[in-house]
């Protein structure tokens, strides 16, 4: 199998989003890990940690998150809601996305300017995503 075609899948808008989001409620994996621009995602949904964040919760999926935001507004680790995040301020992650690695899957959204998302299906990519995200979250300590 190492020599699969990726498959990647467009999403468009807003609604391409949540479809995105709804691909990983859909699957089996006990962990995700992201990349998130947090000021950008509760722009697009401000209602996102009621509701998203909540489906994922409820299916038992256990998050890990490096995200920027003006402001740190995320608990280091939160038990309720299955999550623990490590913060960077704008100006040393200027960072205008979301990243989210889970199972063999690859999530990136265009979160600035004209809203778009692809889903990237492939093992090695999705590891080797994975391990740059461990290397991060490693890196930055407690």
């Amino acid at each position: 199998a190492g020599e699969e075609r990726p498959r990647v899948r467009l999403f468009e808008g807003k609604e391409g989003l949540l479809k995105m989001h709804s691909e990983l409620l859909r699957t089996n994996v006990k962990e995700v890990v992201s990349f998130s621009s947090t000021d950008s995602v509760m722009r697009i949904f401000p209602n996102y940690p009621k509701t998203l964040s909540l489906k994922r919760v409820q299916r038992g999926i256990r998050s890990r998150l490096i995200y920027t935001c003006k402001e740190p507004v995320m608990q280091r680790r939160d038990e309720e809601m299955l999550r623990e995040t490590k913060y960077l301020p704008p100006d040393r992650f200027p960072f205008k996305s979301d990243i989210a690695i889970y199972g063999d899957n690859i999530g990136i959204s265009a979160l600035e300017g004209k809203v778009v998302g692809v889903i990237i299906t492939h093992k090695e990519l999705a590891d080797s995503f994975r391990a740059l995200f461990n290397l991060l979250w490693d890196f930055m300590g407690e």
